[in-house]
């Protein structure tokens, strides 16, 4: 065990609890000493810390809360001093001795109340761990501090009528949310239990788990669900296309400390599940080293929609209840802002001719024999360039949308004047329609009332739009 530095403790004012004079105290650990690792190792056994400071009123009885400092800085669990300070022999301290207190564990936290929590609350912002976090111990805390501190212990994990700023943090309470509210029917109307084994295949204890949204906190995912034997972490997106490597890489880090021994982390966005860009999410190295490293160990990836027809079909069951209309509130809102609203792909009109080397009366039978890995457009999309997303192609003279591609890469080549941005397929993702879609079927979906009139030569679709234009439900 680190002592060197390793640890600050903190006191503070006294207050009368029970009949007698008590204070309140912050032990702070580095990263040398994990307290996830450390405090189950010793709940119900002796220890000692340093106290280098205000050692007259560091008394046995005092109640404590341990502070890992680091990335993942927080309250990670409680304790009292089970006795008063003491000198030790240590060559290496100063003078040839330190001072100690005894200390005892007795409880580690679930889930640790994180600095950036914390550090939202007014009455908090002065605590000494903030001011000073490299002084020597310990640091005085205030009794009105502790009381906030015990808010946060006691508090509930999730809340509907929590507000956030960020969109996407809205959709996270709301999933989190109806989970946590459907283990009040219980049984197999306990929604989280079935949800996490039917489209996930974790299976959770029959007892309630916690659930929690985690937000603003550093280098983690947007919601937790935990029991005795599990921590799943979820990360969801509103938009296709915008999962980070560097965002994943810390995720799997700050769950690999999780004490838990079964993880799981949960990708939850509008993209093609069979998309190249998820496929080569969950094939880099930093994933499959953390799936290989236990057979305990999960990620997942699933898209809205199918998160949209497990809970309507869940709120069929319930018939009409508050959870069944609360469930019903909730689709709406992912029909409306993601559906309705995250960019699926573009819609290219083809130009035949000498110039674009495209001809009518060929494309259709080269795509067919393989001869086409790529498509040279007007103007830069952007937005397609390693996503996932999909260029359309639309063929005037048979008014209608004949084959589609996603687009590995986006460059500008300058072979074309007039068409200088070259689009890569992704390999095998050409796919010739044996139907096309018909014009008539495309100016009936909303907003695309004025394509076949509409002088523009690209049309942006959105997640619904391209359903109804594929007709998949």
């Amino acid at each position: 065990m680190a002592r060197d530095g390793a640890f600050s403790l903190a006191g503070g004012d006294v207050i009368q609890e029970r009949g007698q004079r008590m204070n309140y105290w912050l032990f702070q650990a580095n990263d040398e000493y994990p307290l996830t690792v450390e405090i189950p190792k010793r709940l119900g056994k002796g220890d000692y810390w340093l106290a280098q400071r205000y050692r007259d009123k560091l008394k046995e009885g005092d109640k404590v809360v341990f502070w890992q400092s680091g990335p993942s800085a927080g309250i990670y669990g409680l304790g009292e001093l089970t006795g008063t300070p003491y000198e030790s022999p240590n060559k290496d301290a100063k003078n040839g001795v330190e001072w100690r207190i005894d200390i005892g564990y007795s409880r580690l936290f679930d889930h640790p109340i994180f600095a950036t929590e914390l550090r939202r609350h007014p009455d908090l912002t002065k605590l000494p761990v903030f001011k000073q976090p490299y002084a020597a111990n310990p640091f005085p805390i205030q009794v009105a501090e502790w009381k906030v501190i015990q808010r946060f212990i006691n508090k509930k994990s999730v809340n509907i009528f929590s507000h956030y700023k960020q969109q996407e943090d809205q959709f996270t309470n709301g999933l989190m949310s109806i989970l946590d509210l459907s283990q009040c029917h219980g049984g197999d109307r306990s929604l989280v239990h079935r949800f996490l084994k039917d489209v996930f295949g974790i299976s959770l204890g029959q007892d309630r788990c916690r659930v929690r949204v985690l937000r603003d906190i550093e280098g983690t995912a947007d919601a937790e669900i935990w029991d005795n034997t599990h921590c799943i972490r979820i990360e969801t997106k509103i938009r296709s296309g915008t999962l980070r490597n560097e965002q994943l890489r810390d995720h799997l880090k700050r769950l690999k400390e999780s004490p838990a021994r079964r993880k799981a982390l949960l990708l939850i966005t509008p993209d093609d599940h069979k998309s190249d860009y998820i496929s080569r999410i969950m094939a880099k190295p930093y994933v499959q080293k953390f799936v290989d490293g236990s057979s305990d160990h999960r990620i997942e990836h699933v898209e809205w929609r199918v998160i949209y027809k497990y809970l309507e079909d869940f709120a069929k069951e319930l018939e009409l209840s508050p959870t069944s209309l609360l469930i019903q509130q909730f689709l709406e809102q992912i029909y409306d802002c993601i559906f309705e609203q995250d960019f699926a792909g573009v819609i290219q009109k083809i130009s035949f001719g000498d110039i674009s080397e495209v001809y009518a009366d060929q494309y259709i039978k080269e795509m067919r024999n393989d001869e086409w890995d790529r498509w040279n457009t007007p103007r830069k999309y952007e937005k397609l360039d390693g996503t996932g997303r999909k260029l359309l192609l639309y063929d005037n003279s048979l008014q209608a949308i004949t084959a589609e591609a996603e687009i590995q890469k986006v460059y500008k080549a300058n072979e074309s004047r007039a068409f200088p941005w070259t689009n890569i397929f992704v390999p095998k993702s050409l796919q010739v329609y044996e139907t096309p879609v018909p014009v008539a079927r495309v100016i009936a979906i909303p907003g695309f009332e004025n394509f076949k009139s509409g002088r523009s030569a690209n049309w942006n679709v959105t997640r619904e739009q391209y359903r109804l234009l594929r007709g998949v439900q």
